[in-house]
């Protein structure tokens, strides 16, 4: 029996599992090796193969142009007779109008030939030898074209037989390779990421009686080549059953701690700017407010001193009215004063605030 199980063959339980099923007196259990650089043989076998494989492609393709190429010729071919079709029916159109054409002259010029009856046996004679000319000169005509088509027609025939599919060779860089490509796996991805870790070399205390390497001298020789092969299968194969060690998760957990504490000074430093920005904003509407209350309270009195000195005309009033307007224009100009000054603290603690998050 020869067992070819991928998977079960690389793993040391896989193959003791196997072993078992064939009882020692019964049989003689030999594990061949393949595993290393493939023999010259093997090399030339999978040249051999993959030169057959490229040139059957080579030839499908070939057989492919071909029949296009023999489908445009016979539509250009169809395409010909259909011209030739075309050119003859217009020559015997226009053969038919030149007998129209003469026959028409003939009936023009009977009364002339009348007077010459007497000579009609000579003309006819004359007549009959010229139509047998033509007819000659049509049998001759007919025959080259026949002829031209069917040299044509070889001359294709000739040229279809001629053409032989391309040889193709091996490029360098299918020559150098040592195993014939497949477009499907030998182990499912999800199946080599589980056991590749786990891949050895077979040995007697597995229940052998035999181990043969057909590839490499010794063991060593082998199992050092699967190693460096395991190596590199690890680089871009990815890790299904990959399990975060001790040290991983207690860094995770005191990285999520630090970032919850992180996340929590950023909330209570908003919250402090979102205060700021509501106690300057209710600084400025109070100055706001100010400077409004001041505008209108300077603006009753001054209507009010205008009644009253157009009411009662005191000189004295007048001195009052100047001075209630330069009272409240002092008062407007205080409050804005303030206000101005509430805007500029604002914006250089703005600034100041800047300054501190960018260092």
């Amino acid at each position: 029996y020869v067992v070819m199980e991928v998977k079960g063959n690389l793993l040391e339980e896989g193959r003791k599992e196997l072993v078992e099923k064939f009882p020692k007196g019964a049989f003689k259990k030999v594990a061949h090796v393949a595993v290393g650089q493939p023999s010259a043989e093997y090399k030339k076998r999978v040249q051999e193969l993959l030169l057959k494989e490229k040139q059957s492609k080579a030839n499908k393709a070939f057989e492919v142009a071909k029949q296009e190429k023999l489908r445009k010729k016979a539509w250009e071919k169809k395409k010909k007779e259909q011209e030739k079709l075309a050119k003859k029916a217009a020559k015997e159109a226009q053969r038919k109008l030149a007998e129209a054409k003469k026959k028409a002259e003939a009936a023009a010029e009977a009364k002339k030939k009348a007077a010459e009856e007497a000579k009609g046996e000579g003309d006819g004679e004359e007549k009959a030898e010229e139509e047998e000319v033509k007819e000659e000169v049509k049998e001759e005509t007919k025959e080259e074209e026949e002829k031209e088509e069917t040299d044509e027609e070889d001359e294709e025939m000739e040229d279809d037989a001629e053409e032989t599919p391309p040889k193709v060779e091996l490029t360098d860089e299918e020559k150098s390779l040592e195993f014939l490509p497949s477009d499907l796996p030998d182990l499912a991805p999800a199946a080599l990421s589980a056991s590749l870790s786990s891949f050895s070399i077979p040995s007697a205390a597995e229940g052998f009686d035999e181990v043969r390497f057909e590839w490499s001298s010794n063991a060593k020789a082998a199992q050092e080549y699967l190693k460096q092969w395991v190596f590199d299968k690890k680089v871009n194969t990815r890790v299904e059953d990959l399990k975060p060690s001790l040290w991983f998760n207690e860094q995770l957990a005191n990285f999520q701690k630090a970032l919850a504490a992180w996340r929590s000074k950023q909330n209570e430093h908003r919250a402090a700017q979102r205060l700021k920005e509501n106690s300057w904003d209710m600084k400025k509407k109070a100055a706001v407010g100010k400077v409004a209350a001041a505008k209108n309270s300077t603006a009753h009195a001054i209507a009010k001193a205008s009644r009253r000195v157009r009411a009662e005309g005191e000189p004295s009033l007048d001195e009052e009215l100047q001075k209630l307007k330069a009272e409240g224009e002092e008062a407007i100009a205080a409050a804005e004063k303030e206000l101005e000054e509430l805007e500029t603290a604002c914006a250089e603690q703005a600034k100041s605030e800047e300054a501190l998050e960018e260092e």
